[in-house]
C-alpha cells in the first residue's frame, strides 16, 4: 500500500488557493487569508476538500439543495435518539453550514457549526464511536475556525487544541474518509462515484467497521444503479450484506435487506435464484423487526422492507406493525401504510386514505402514490391527471423531482392524448431543468406509466428512442409558426444530445483531493516519527487527468 505518496507530491501541485478576490471583498488581511488557505490546505475542514469543484456541482443546481438537506436533517433528527452521536446527522449539519458558507451567510454558517458542537458536547459516544471522536473534533474545529476567520475573529487558537493530521491514527483516517463519502454522496452523481471510492479507503483502513461497511454498500448501489440499472449486484455486496446480518441493530439488518431483495429482482427470469434471496430478505427483516422492540421509526422502516419483499405479504409480524402505525400522523408512516395497504391488502380506498394523508403534510412520495393508485383503480379519463401531477409539481421545485413529473406528463401526451402543441411544452420543461443530462436521460430510460394502456408497455429505453423520432417528425408539421419551429428544433438538439449521454461511462477522475491535501502530506512526509502503515488512505492521486483536463 505504501509507494503512492511519491506519486501524490507530483500531481497534486498547489491544491487549493482561496478566492483571493472573496476575501478582499470581506476586507481580511493578508495574515488572516494565510490563516484560511492553511486551513484549506493543513486541516481536514469541509473546506478542504472542494466538494463543488469535484462533483461539478454548479451553482445553479444548487437553489434548493440546502433546502433537500436541511429537509433530510429534520427528518434524521426526529427518528433517532437525540442522546446518541448519529454520523449521518453530524454530517448533514455540516453540508448546512457548508452550503450557508457558500451563499454568504457567514453568520447563520457559523450558528450551524456552534448548534452542532452543542450536540457533540451533550450526546453519547458509545464504544464503536468514541474511538472516532477525536477525528470528528478536528473536522468541526478546524471548520468552526474557518468560518470564524471569515468573519475576522481572532479563533486561530483553537486549532493548537486539534488532533493534527499527522497524529491521526489509523482508524480516526478511516473516520474521517467515511465522513468525506457521506458528504460528497449528497451532490450525485459525481459525489457517488467519490463516495464509493472513499468509502472502499474507510474499509481498507479499519475492515471491522460496520458503519464504512454500509457507506460502501449504499455507495456501491447508487453507483451500479446510475451507471446500468439492469445490472445485478456483485459477489462483493452480497458479502457486505452478509456481515451486516450477523449484527442486531436493526438499521443494519434493512441495509441487508434491501441488498438481498435487489438481488432477488435481478433475477426475473430464475424464479428459484429469486425465491432463495426474497426467503433470505424475509428472514432477515423479521430478525429486525425482533431487535426494533416498540421503536415506532425502526418498525416503520421493516414496514417499507416488508413491502418491497413479496414472502412477507400477510405476515402476522407485519400486521403488528401496522397497528402499531395506524395512529401516528406522520409523512413517511403514511408512505409506509399505504404502500402496505396497496401492495399487500390490494385496499386502495385506505391507500388512498394514507397517501392522501401524507401529501397533506409535503411528502412527495405519498403525492405520487396516490396518482399511481388512482390509475389502477380507474380509468386515466376518470380523473384529472395532468392537472394533479401539475399541482405537485408546483409544490415540488426540485429539479430531480420535476423530471419524475414531467416525465409523467410526457407519457399522457405522448402514448394516450394526441396533443403535439402540449408534448413539446413540457418536453422543453424537462429538458429547461437545471440538473446534469444523465440524470435527465437515466430517469427517462429507467421510467414507466403509472397509468396501462394496450400499446403503452416501454421496454428499457425505448420511450427516448421514439420521442426523438416523434419530435423529429414534428419539426416538419405545417401549423408551427416560424418562432415556434425554433424552439422545437432548440428542443430537439437538446434532447437529442441529452440521448448521446454515455451512462457507463464513470467521470469521476481520482486527482488526489479526495483523501487528503497535498501540503498535509508533505507536513507528514517530513514528520520523522510518521508510521509507514498509515499511507493507505492517501494513495491512487494521479491516475486520471483532474476535471479540467489538467
Amino acid at each position: 500500500m505504501a509507494g503512492c505518496i511519491d506519486d501524490l507530491s507530483k500531481s497534486m501541485g498547489a491544491l487549493f488557493t482561496s478566492d483571493d478576490d472573496h476575501l478582499k471583498e470581506l476586507g481580511l488581511t493578508d495574515a488572516k487569508r494565510a490563516k484560511l488557505r492553511e486551513i484549506e490546505n493543513y486541516y481536514e475542514s469541509v473546506f478542504s476538500w472542494d466538494v463543488k469543484k469535484l462533483t461539478n456541482f454548479k451553482s445553479s443546481l444548487l437553489i434548493d439543495h440546502i433546502d433537500h438537506i436541511q429537509e433530510k436533517y429534520e427528518m434524521h433528527i426526529a427518528c433517532y435518539k437525540k442522546d446518541a452521536f448519529d454520523l449521518k446527522r453530524f454530517c448533514l449539519q455540516l453540508i448546512i453550514s457548508y452550503e450557508l458558507y457558500n451563499r454568504k451567510n457567514y453568520e447563520k454558517s457559523l450558528l450551524e457549526i456552534e448548534s452542532m458542537f452543542l450536540y457533540l458536547k451533550s450526546c453519547k459516544f458509545d464504544d464503536s464511536n468514541k474511538q472516532y471522536s477525536e477525528a470528528y473534533k478536528h473536522i468541526a474545529w478546524s471548520t468552526y475556525t474557518y468560518i470564524s476567520l471569515t468573519l475576522n475573529r481572532d479563533s486561530e487558537k483553537i486549532l493548537k487544541n486539534v488532533k493534527p493530521v499527522n497524529g491521526l491514527n489509523q482508524t480516526e483516517k478511516a473516520a474521517i474518509c467515511g465522513l468525506k463519502a457521506l458528504i460528497f454522496m449528497e451532490y450525485p452523481p459525481k459525489g457517488n462515484d467519490i463516495g464509493l471510492k472513499l468509502a472502499e479507503e474507510a474499509r481498507i483502513l479499519d475492515s471491522s467497521e460496520i458503519e464504512w461497511i454500509k457507506i460502501w454498500l449504499k455507495a456501491k448501489g447508487r453507483v451500479r444503479r446510475f451507471y446500468d440499472m439492469l445490472k445485478i449486484p456483485d459477489e462483493d455486496e452480497i458479502h457486505a450484506a452478509d456481515i451486516l446480518c450477523t449484527k442486531t441493530n436493526p438499521r443494519d439488518l434493512i441495509e441487508a435487506s434491501d441488498l438481498y431483495i435487489n438481488v432477488a429482482s435481478s433475477y426475473k427470469q430464475d424464479k428459484e435464484k429469486a425465491r432463495k434471496y426474497f426467503k433470505i430478505s424475509s428472514d432477515v427483516i423479521l430478525k429486525a423487526i425482533r431487535f426494533s422492540e416498540n421503536n415506532v421509526h425502526e418498525l416503520c422502516s421493516c414496514l417499507m422492507a416488508s413491502n418491497r419483499c413479496p414472502i412477507m405479504f400477510q405476515s402476522k409480524e407485519v400486521k403488528n406493525i401496522v397497528e402499531k402505525l395506524t395512529n401516528i400522523k406522520n409523512g413517511q408512516f403514511d408512505l409506509a401504510l399505504g404502500q402496505y395497504f396497496f401492495k399487500q391488502e390490494k385496499d386502495y380506498e385506505k391507500a388512498k386514505m394514507y397517501f392522501s394523508r401524507g401529501m397533506a403534510v409535503g411528502n412527495f412520495d405519498c403525492s405520487l402514490n396516490l396518482i399511481k393508485t388512482q390509475c389502477i383503480e380507474s380509468s386515466i379519463d376518470e380523473f384529472p391527471f395532468v392537472n394533479q401531477l401539475k399541482m405537485i409539481y408546483d409544490v415540488f421545485p426540485s429539479p430531480k423531482r420535476r423530471l419524475i413529473i414531467l416525465l409523467q406528463i410526457l407519457y399522457f401526451y405522448f402514448y394516450h392524448e394526441d396533443n403535439p402543441r402540449e408534448l413539446m411544452h413540457y418536453l422543453k420543461l424537462y429538458m429547461d431543468q437545471e440538473i446534469e443530462d444523465k440524470i435527465k436521460k437515466q430517469q427517462i430510460i429507467k421510467g414507466s406509466p403509472f397509468f396501462k394502456k394496450p400499446k403503452c408497455y416501454v421496454k428499457y429505453n425505448e420511450f427516448l428512442s421514439n420521442l426523438l423520432k416523434e419530435v423529429k417528425h414534428l419539426i416538419k408539421h405545417p401549423q408551427w409558426t416560424e418562432e415556434e419551429k425554433c424552439i422545437i428544433n432548440d428542443t430537439y438538439v437538446r434532447c437529442y444530445k441529452m440521448s448521446r449521454v454515455n451512462l457507463n461511462e464513470n467521470e469521476f477522475v481520482d486527482d488526489g483531493q479526495m483523501f487528503l491535501n497535498k501540503k498535509n502530506e508533505d507536513r507528514y512526509n517530513k514528520n520523522p516519527l510518521k508510521n509507514s502503515n498509515n499511507d493507505s488512505w492517501r494513495k491512487k492521486r494521479n491516475v486520471h487527468k483532474n476535471y479540467d483536463g489538467q
